[in-house]
């Protein structure tokens, strides 16, 4: 199983949107985690192959919220000794 990393940039914090990312990947079955960054950027570890990546990107950008701009999403793959099961907010 491959991790990527997915910074969110924009208005993503103090929205609801690590709710909404966490959320859209349990309906996904999707493992990982979500966390806000000191920076105002969003963190999302997610364990999974490319498409379900992909996938995932593409309904993340719709999010019915008027206070929340997603500006840019930068993704990657990493290397991650850890094995997630399951997903969760860190605060």
């Amino acid at each position: 199983m491959l991790t990527y990393q997915l910074l969110i940039s924009g208005k993503v914090q103090g929205v609801g949107f690590r709710y909404h990312a966490y959320q859209l990947a349990k309906r996904m079955s999707l493992n990982g985690q979500v966390r806000n960054l000191s920076n105002g950027q969003v963190s999302l570890l997610l364990q999974t192959d490319p498409e379900k990546v992909t996938d995932y990107i593409q309904k993340l950008k719709i999010y019915p919220h008027r206070f929340m701009n997603i500006e840019d999403i930068q993704c990657k793959e990493i290397n991650c000794q850890s094995h997630f099961n399951g997903f969760d907010i860190v605060y």
